[in-house]
């Protein structure tokens, strides 16, 4: 139960920091709620940043320079697409709330005027 709460966590710190970059006057405690959220909301992301996390541990300590060398910036970047695709839809539905054309084209979401669609199965689909 500890190994999965700390791999939450984990992915939590990643949404975090993702957050908080593209929201820096954010609050710290509701930043790390809406991480850990987002973190269970999409869990399917999860074994992806792990895998990526865990491989570039096991290639440290096989061949340290090469993989520090090669791979670091492969794998940072594995790792920030997860963490940023899992915090996209709040991005999209704080940009419709906002109203501000500008905010929602950068985000990618619909007009301010179109009804937002929820779900979990579209979701999935992503």
């Amino acid at each position: 139960m500890a190994i999965v709460i700390l791999i939450l966590l984990v992915q939590a710190c990643l949404i975090a920091l993702i957050l908080a970059v593209e929201y820096p006057k954010a609050h710290w405690w509701p930043t790390l709620k809406n991480a850990f959220l987002l973190s269970v909301r999409r869990i399917y992301m999860l074994p992806i940043g792990m895998l990526a996390l865990g491989g570039y541990s096991w290639g440290l300590s096989k061949s340290p320079i090469l993989v520090a060398l090669l791979g670091t910036g492969i794998m940072w970047y594995v790792a920030w697409a997860s963490a940023r695709w899992q915090a996209n839809r709040l991005f999209v539905q704080m940009a419709q709330e906002s109203g501000d054309k500008r905010v929602i084209d950068m985000y990618g979401g619909v007009s301010a005027s179109a009804k937002p669609s929820f779900s979990s199965f579209k979701d999935m689909q992503q």
